[in-house]
């Protein structure tokens, strides 16, 4: 019965703060209904104004002046300032909202850098075998040789069994060698 009462006394004082809140609001702010929710996923469109790690860092004063400016009431009844489209803040100096899209563009322009620089060994491996610089072989060690300082410790062990080769341990130079 007591936790009865509490719960109702406790939902009529979050019904009168709802009230109170949304009674103060400017008349062009849109209301949204998220009052369930508690914390926005790091990829949603919707996330919170403030200083908090995953919140637009934008002032609600200067925010408010913006077409995606919202706000929604907690379940304490409390006013919640949102912004519904973050992706507007997107590069901004300082709004805390990182530009996708450049980040994008940097890793497509990385990749294509190591694909012409791939290209670039290939080739000149390719040259150097044709003009019998080095052997079949020395090539096809160098070029194992760099796939497995690359590859992981596991999958280097693995491919050195099969290919009947011994890998120096970490520290060691030196090529790798038939058994």
């Amino acid at each position: 019965m007591k936790s009865a009462v509490e719960t109702v006394v406790r939902e009529r004082k979050r019904r009168l703060e709802e009230e109170k809140t949304r009674s103060r609001w400017p008349r062009r702010l849109r209301y949204r209904r998220l009052a369930q929710l508690r914390y926005f996923a790091h990829n949603s469109k919707v996330q919170r104004l403030g200083q908090g790690h995953g919140d637009v860092h934008i002032a609600k004063r200067e925010h408010i002046k913006q077409p995606c400016h919202a706000a929604f009431v907690d379940k304490d009844g409390k006013a919640n300032y949102v912004c519904t489209d973050r992706s507007r803040h997107a590069g901004v100096e300082g709004s805390g909202v990182p530009d996708l899209k450049a980040e994008r563009a940097t890793k497509r322009a990385e990749k294509k850098l190591l694909r012409e620089a791939h290209s670039t060994r290939f080739r000149a491996v390719g040259e150097a075998l044709r003009n019998h610089a080095f052997t079949h072989e020395e090539a096809v060690a160098h070029v194992l040789t760099l796939w497995m300082s690359e590859a992981k410790p596991a999958v280097c062990e693995v491919a050195a069994e099969l290919l009947g080769l011994v890998v120096a341990k970490e520290g060691a130079s030196g090529q790798p060698r038939r058994r």
